[in-house]
C-alpha cells in the first residue's frame, strides 16, 4: 500500500476489520487471533486498497454527525463538509416550528446521512428522502435500521421531485439537498480514488456542475410554502455564477450562502418569497 498517505494505520484497520477485534487486541494478541484465512482475506484487501479502492468501500463504514454509516460503491461517501448543510437545517427548524403534518424531503438521499442525521437531532419530525437509484436507497433505508431512525423517514424512488408528485405531498417548509455539482471536465482531476470508485451520478452536474442545482432552483417554488427554504450544497467557486443566474431568472428567492471552516462557501440557503 506504498503510496498512500497513512499505510500502516490504514493495514491496521483493514486487519482489525477483517479479523473483527480492535486495533488495541490486535496489537496486544496479534498471534493468537490472526488466523492463516485471516491474513489472506487482509491481503485481498490490501491489493485492493492498493489500486485505489477507497478504505470506507473496504471497512464498509464511514462516520458522519458522530454516527457510523454503511457505504458501498453504490453511494457517496460522506464528507465533513456535508455536516455544515445538517446544522443549517437543524437551525432553521428550532428556529421556526414546521407546519403541521409537512416533512423535510432530503432530494437525492443517497446512504441517508443526511435525512439520518436529521432525523436523530430532530426527533418527531418526519422526512422523505428519494433517489434515482434503488440500489442507493436500499443502503439508506439499511442505514435508517440501524440507527433506530427507520419510523421517521420515508424512502422513495425516483428523480428529483418526481416522488412528491406521485405522492400527492404538495407544499413543505424545507426542502434540501447535496446534488452532483463536480463539472464534467474536472471529474477527471479529481482523486483516483474519488473518480474511479465513487458512483459517478452523485458526483458529475454537467458541463458547469450546476445542471441537477437549476433544475431543483427551478423547481423549489411549485413545492415550497411561502417562507419556505431550499437548501443545497454547492461546489467551489459555484457561489457566483449561482447568485448571477438566480437575478437573470427573476425567480422568487431571497438567497444567502453560509461558508465552510475553509472558507468556500458551501450551502446555498434560498427563502421562498412567492406566496
Amino acid at each position: 500500500m506504498a503510496g498512500l498517505p497513512n499505510p500502516r494505520q490504514e493495514a491496521d484497520l483493514l486487519v482489525s476489520h477483517v479479523i473483527k477485534a480492535t486495533r488495541l487486541q490486535l496489537y496486544l494478541h496479534l498471534e493468537d487471533i490472526v488466523t492463516a484465512r485471516a491474513c489472506k482475506r487482509a491481503r485481498q484487501f490490501f491489493v485492493q486498497r492498493a489500486t485505489g479502492l477507497p478504505l470506507q468501500y473496504l471497512l464498509g463504514l464511514q462516520e458522519f454527525w458522530g454516527l457510523e454509516f454503511v457505504v458501498t460503491p453504490d453511494v457517496l461517501i460522506p464528507r465533513p463538509e456535508t455536516e455544515i448543510l445538517v446544522e443549517e437545517v437543524i437551525r432553521w427548524v428550532k428556529n421556526r416550528p414546521l407546519t403541521g403534518g409537512h416533512p423535510l424531503v432530503d432530494l437525492g438521499t443517497g446512504s441517508g446521512c443526511i435525512a439520518i442525521a436529521l432525523a436523530k437531532s430532530l426527533p418527531g419530525v418526519q422526512i422523505l428522502a428519494t433517489d434515482i437509484s434503488g440500489n442507493a436507497l436500499a443502503i439508506a433505508r439499511r442505514n435508517a435500521r440501524r440507527l433506530g431512525v427507520d419510523q421517521q423517514i420515508t424512502f422513495v424512488k425516483g428523480d428529483l421531485f418526481e416522488p412528491l408528485k406521485k405522492l400527492g405531498v404538495g407544499q413543505v417548509d424545507v426542502i434540501l439537498s447535496n446534488p452532483p455539482y463536480i463539472p464534467a471536465d474536472e471529474l477527471q482531476t479529481l482523486a483516483p480514488e474519488v473518480k474511479d470508485h465513487e458512483p459517478r451520478i452523485a458526483l458529475e452536474g454537467g458541463p458547469d456542475g450546476l445542471d441537477i442545482c437549476r433544475r431543483i432552483i427551478q423547481e423549489a417554488p411549485g413545492y415550497l410554502l411561502f417562507g419556505g427554504v431550499l437548501m443545497m450544497e454547492i461546489g467551489w467557486k459555484q457561489a457566483k455564477p449561482l447568485r448571477a443566474w438566480i437575478h437573470q431568472q427573476a425567480l422568487p428567492w431571497e438567497l444567502e450562502f453560509k461558508k465552510d471552516l475553509s472558507g468556500i462557501e458551501r450551502v446555498m440557503i434560498l427563502k421562498n418569497t412567492k406566496r
